[in-house]
């Protein structure tokens, strides 16, 4: 009977997560490029499960529940009275070159203690007329399972002002000898509000330590999995050979097109920075070039 109700909540979240529409695929779709934060840009726009930082929210809010966006150690101590038991982060990106004249700002915080989060995004992209949109949710772990839940609303003018509201999931399963595997679902639009859904998109995220403390991170998202406008495969990888960098890859195939990305990011302290490079799906677009800046608040 226990591996019978296990089966059964399985199947029902599943089926919650398959009226998806991610703000991210949209995107895509739109542009045909990735346009949040820099780090999932290089490695071949990949976040569905592997964005965990400020970023996560346009991705999958779910994620909010587990921000690896601890401070750096000795920052504050955790006996200090005064001390705030939530972590914070704060990123800005913005293209370095290209053809879009893309920024945004992204937030997030979250609460180990409580295994809780929230998050929110501002972004602008103007190819040809200046568009904006913004996104809030919040994350939580669902009971003492491996699941996490998360919920967002996102306003657009991609979409005419029309304001959509979204669900997401998020399962992390500790194998041995490995870091954790994720694998994250997203429902979007779940009212219909643009008449074009449904939609969903699946990510997998694998981590790995390998030589000693180097860690390897494996990526992959589908997103518009039923084919309602266009399926994309986004494909990515991380290799961080030492505590401060990080190197990135990947491959976005989109229009029977694979487009590749690269990437790399330092971070010291509180600090991080972001740089990541990718091929125009167009000849008629130069390749973009994005930067992230990012600040865990004390």
């Amino acid at each position: 009977m226990k591996h019978l109700a296990t089966v059964v909540t399985v199947v029902v979240l599943l089926l919650a997560s398959s009226l998806a529409f991610a703000q991210y695929t949209t995107t895509v779709l739109i542009e045909g490029v990735g346009l949040v934060p820099a780090r999932q840009m290089g490695m071949g726009a990949v976040g569905v499960a592997a964005a965990d930082d400020a970023g996560a929210i346009n991705y999958n809010p779910a994620n909010l529940a587990s921000l690896n966006i601890a401070p750096p150690p000795g920052m504050y101590s955790q006996y200090d009275p005064y001390a705030k038991p939530w972590n914070w982060q704060i990123a800005g990106t913005a293209e370095v070159s290209g053809d879009l004249d893309f920024w945004g700002i992204h937030l997030a915080g979250t609460n180990p203690q409580s295994d809780w989060g929230v998050g929110a995004s501002y972004q602008s992209i103007s190819p040809s007329s200046e568009s904006h949109w913004w996104l809030a949710g919040t994350g939580a772990q669902l009971g003492s399972s491996n699941w996490q839940w998360g919920v967002s609303v996102m306003d657009a003018d991609l979409y005419g002002g029309k304001t959509t509201f979204n669900v997401g999931l998020l399962y992390t399963r500790q194998l041995p000898g490995s870091l954790p595997l994720r694998i994250g679902l997203t429902a979007e639009d779940v009212t219909d509000e643009l008449n074009i859904g449904p939609f969903f998109n699946v990510g997998i995220a694998y981590s790995l330590t390998v030589a000693g403390d180097q860690q390897l991170l494996l990526a992959a998202d589908l997103l518009d999995a039923t084919d309602e406008l266009n399926s994309i495969v986004n494909a990515g990888v991380e290799f961080q050979p030492c505590a401060n960098w990080a190197i990135r890859g990947g491959v976005i195939d989109i229009d029977d097109s694979s487009n590749a990305t690269a990437g790399i990011g330092y971070h010291s302290g509180a600090w991080q920075v972001d740089v990541a490079w990718q091929e125009s799906s167009s000849s008629s677009r130069k390749d973009e070039i994005a930067a992230t800046c990012s600040y865990v608040l004390k």
